[in-house]
């Protein structure tokens, strides 16, 4: 059944509190931080709830049927998504998506003038090095790039990152910083950070806790900034999403803070750049691979995969390709609370967005671009995991075995 898709933008009204997976108690006096962009799921049970609540369900009687409840035919139930399929989640800066800046980009800074920083990509290594996952090719500075760090908590538009798919390093005025600390406002900032003071209730007798108090640190999105998620329905269904197009609003993340609904056209994908035989692997959204199905550890999801000549060789998405190199960011653990199970969703390990790998394939340069630009690869796809771009990888040619 053919498939229509919307973007969803949640506009925050006030303040948002995206819970990060340590509990409440683990942190003593510590202050529970608020993740942003938060976990796809966040964003999706809000979406099921609108559609839910548009049907107007009777949500006892669903948490009762299940499965067998005529609601969960459109919205599913539990991990089942049913007629739903959601992209990741987009940051939207003034009506334009923004793309987490790659690892392999790396600064220096020249001068203490944002528009004076020196921006170039790593280098791989051309002879493979022995380590604990065999004989690889290891991301390297130049003798002359000492002082330098990567564009940790930066955004591109699409048109910089386009330039980095295109081997070209973005321009510095243009960044997007993620975040500013609290009572600062840097230039291009996405949002501020707001330190917040709470005390546990009883709710049963309407009253605060003695002694349990906790800070958390909230997040206000700056002007123009909001989240956004591509939600496709069966056309069928499409009356019943098309609803929520009219300002509908919503509890979105901890203490059900409130945000606004509206649809939009999904915006134009990344444009694919002229690859060849060698290309890069960008990771646009966080990636899970399901490890039952692989004997050893392995950032890509390849089948049939084994290792050769510094490489590791198999199949990503039908397509035969060699794994040279990877420059992968620290992963992070979601979880969440099970509704249909009234339990804590079991925690997950992600490789983090902006991850990149470096790679080659004798296959035609198109059927590697309609393989893997623009695509999903791994598990958890219904929730919009492991969205991919196709980079040049110009430093192949001197090096490449």
């Amino acid at each position: 059944m053919s498939k229509v898709t919307t973007t969803w933008q949640f506009e925050a009204q006030d303040s948002l509190f995206f819970r990060e997976s340590r509990p409440m108690n683990s942190i003593g006096n510590a202050e529970l931080s608020s993740i942003f962009p938060p976990s796809t799921q966040t964003l999706i049970g809000a979406i099921r709830h609108v559609l839910g609540e548009i049907s107007g369900v009777d949500w006892k009687a669903y948490s009762q049927q299940q499965q067998q409840h005529p609601l969960a035919e459109i919205i599913g139930y539990g991990e089942n998504m049913a007629s739903l399929h959601f992209s990741g989640i987009w940051i939207h800066k003034d009506g334009q998506r923004l793309y987490p800046a790659p690892l392999n980009l790396m600064y220096q800074n020249l001068t203490s003038q944002q528009d004076n920083k020196r921006c170039f990509f790593l280098e791989i290594d051309s002879e493979p090095t022995q380590s604990d996952l065999g004989k690889i090719r290891l991301p390297k500075l130049s003798s002359n790039d000492g002082g330098s760090k990567n564009l940790e908590n930066i955004w591109l538009s699409k048109a910089n990152y386009e330039r980095v798919l295109n081997g070209i390093p973005p321009e510095p005025e243009d960044w997007f910083i993620l975040k500013s600390p609290s009572q600062t406002r840097q230039k291009n900032s996405l949002l501020i950070e707001e330190p917040r003071i709470g005390i546990a209730t009883n709710r049963q007798q309407r009253a605060v806790k003695k002694g349990l108090l906790y800070q958390t640190k909230h997040i206000r999105l700056t002007e123009g900034v909001s989240l956004c998620m591509d939600v496709s329905i069966d056309s069928k269904h499409q009356a019943i999403s098309q609803q929520a197009d009219n300002h509908f609003f919503t509890r979105l993340g901890g203490e059900g803070r409130l945000a606004s609904i509206t649809q939009h056209t999904v915006p134009p994908p990344l444009n694919a750049p002229d690859i060849g035989k060698y290309f890069i692997i960008y990771l646009l959204t966080p990636l899970l691979i399901d490890q039952t199905k692989q004997a050893q550890w392995h950032p890509l999801p390849l089948t049939e995969m084994k290792q050769e000549q510094g490489a590791w060789t198999g199949q990503l998405n039908g397509i035969e390709i060699s794994l040279h190199s990877a420059v992968v960011g620290k992963a992070h653990s979601e979880g969440g609370w099970d509704l249909a199970k009234h339990k804590p969703k079991p925690l997950k390990p992600y490789i983090p967005a902006g991850s990149v790998f470096y790679c080659s394939s004798e296959a035609k340069t198109q059927a590697i671009i309609n393989a893997l630009h623009n695509q999903q690869i791994g598990a958890e796809q219904a929730l919009g995991r492991g969205y991919i771009a196709l980079g040049k990888w110009q430093q192949t040619a001197q090096g490449a075995k």
